[in-house]
């Protein structure tokens, strides 16, 4: 079974809970909700004759809303990722679900999502070897963009003490967003 590929309603143990549902209708209803007072929003500023740029900001503010709620809805949806008590892998190998679900955490440009979903392991105390959900929203095995984010200040310290003629724009331009890197 290739999990990328499959849906939560492709697999009857993989579906959305009662729960689940009523948590992406509610995002499915804030949408429309935030869509709405954006337009009531838009018809006030023209009426008050407010600025261009003001407009912009609260229709910007909106936008991110949206994006954020239907990231919520897209969830949701998802289940739980709970493919049986124990699965086949492409390669032959028997992998066994957890006892329990286990929280994942992603960031999106809009906030923060949190999921519960079950993984899969060849033993109790083995490494996991498979997130359904995961894997069927094509989520990177770690975090590695707050990694990366983690080491760049200490490269770019590091630039900034070893060629400071050369640097010294970027550590100015680092400095103002990071505030990190000192002459």
């Amino acid at each position: 079974m290739n999990v990328a590929n499959s849906e939560a309603f492709d697999n009857p143990r993989s579906t959305p809970t009662d729960r689940q549902f009523a948590a992406a209708k509610y995002a499915s209803e804030m949408i429309d909700s935030i869509a709405s007072q954006l337009k009531i929003n838009i018809v006030t500023a023209v009426q008050r004759g407010e600025s261009f740029d003001q407009t912009e900001r609260s229709a910007r503010d909106a936008a991110f809303q949206i994006g954020n709620q239907a990231l919520e809805f897209f969830i949701q949806l998802q289940g739980y990722g709970d493919l049986g008590p124990e699965i086949a892998t492409e390669q032959g190998k028997i992998l066994r679900r957890s006892a329990t679900t286990t929280r994942t955490t992603i960031r999106s440009i809009f906030s923060m999502h949190c999921f519960d979903q079950f993984t899969y392991a060849p033993a109790a105390k083995k490494a996991t070897q498979l997130l359904p959900i995961s894997a069927r929203m094509l989520l990177p095995k770690r975090q590695w963009s707050t990694q990366r984010l983690a080491k760049r200040p200490v490269r770019f310290l590091m630039i900034c003490r070893s060629r400071p003629q050369t640097a010294k724009l970027n550590c100015w331009l680092f400095r103002l967003t990071a505030r990190v890197c000192r002459w």
